[in-house]
This record gives C-alpha cells, structure tokens and sequence, in this order.
C-alpha cells in the first residue's frame, strides 16, 4: 500500500475501502464499512457518528441532521444513496436487534453504543494490511480533501464540515499541489529588508 500523503488517504486504501463496503460480510465489519463511509462520504467525526440516532436521518429527504459535539453547530448535510444504502445495510443486516434508538452498536452483549475508539479500530482493522495506523480523522481530511481536488469552493467545504470559518480548512489545501500553486507569487514581487 503507498504511503498516505500529507492528509489523505492513498487512492489505494480509498478503493480498497470503497470496495468493502459493498461486500456481504460478517455483522463487525457491516458496522465497520458503515462507519468509515459515512466519515469518508460525508466527512462526519467519529464522535458524532457515535451518537446518530434514528431520528437524526430523514430518509425522503436524504439528509442527516446533527449537533456537532465538538463544536454545538446544528448541520443538515446531504446523505450519498450508497451512504444511505451503507446505512440501511448495516441496520438490515448486522445491528443487534435491541430497543435503543442509537443507530451503531458494538456487536456484543450488552450492545452498546460505539465509542471513537471503536471507529478507529474498525478503519484500521478494515486496512489490516496496511504498515500504517491511522487515526479515524485521515477519513474527515480524505474528504475533504477529495473536495477540494473536484473543484468545490473553500466555503463549500467549510460549510459542509461544520466549520465556523475556513482558518481551519488550511490544513487541507497542503494536500493539493495544484491549488497550492495557484497560491504562488512570482519572485520579481518578493521585496527583501536590503530595499
């Protein structure tokens, strides 16, 4: 597998990713795939993928409404089909069939809702082949760094992060060399302390 880059997952991994989860696999890993497409899809934390409960999805609309738990913001993102299909999945065949309405659960007793922690494991146990770890933010990074690679506006990308301004979104813009050359002055305009 090839290195991640400065904040983004290797195409590699991404495919790799993208490929289980549509696989007919065991409950653990159903949770697992689910979990990192909606943070790769979406660019959701962990903690508030922890804390989706039913209610938090409006599936006519195809969207997930949340209170971000590091920052309070209220957020209405748009939910990818194959997000929602992850989702439904995951519900349909590998949530633990207990009264509760937290959507992701640990897959044994006494099922309880998933932690950071557990969302971390699971990236890294679906890239078990993998040299590296990583930690679960990479996938919040990878999104929005795909992003900002198709062309979408900084604001956009702002926005759809929950961020309050694009002071934070710096650390994104390292991984697109293209970008970041549009960022360039010629040296003819540098001015040295010697003028």
């Amino acid at each position: 597998m090839s290195p991640i880059t400065i904040a983004a997952l290797a195409v590699f991994a991404l495919t790799y990713i993208l490929m289980l989860a549509f696989q007919k696999i065991r409950p653990y890993v159903t949770v697992g795939s689910a979990i990192v497409f909606i943070a790769l899809r979406m660019g959701l934390r962990a903690g508030d993928i922890c804390s989706l409960k039913f209610e938090n999805i409006d599936w006519k609309r195809q969207e997930i409404h949340i209170v971000q738990g590091k920052t309070g913001k209220e957020l209405t993102l748009p939910m990818p089909i194959e997000v929602g299909n992850c989702i439904f999945r995951y519900i349909k065949d590998g949530r633990p069939n207990v009264n509760t309405d937290m959507i992701f659960l640990s897959h044994r007793f006494p099922f309880m809702p998933l932690t950071s922690h557990e969302c971390a494991a699971g990236l890294n146990r679906m890239l078990k082949n993998s040299e590296s770890k990583y930690g679960f933010h990479i996938l919040r990074k990878t999104f929005a760094s795909r992003m900002l690679k198709a062309g979408t506006r900084v604001d956009d990308i702002v926005n759809l992060l929950g961020h309050d301004g694009n002071h934070t979104i710096m650390k994104y813009l390292s991984v697109d060399s293209d970008k970041m050359r549009l960022c360039s002055i010629s040296a003819k305009r540098l001015v040295t302390n010697d003028e």
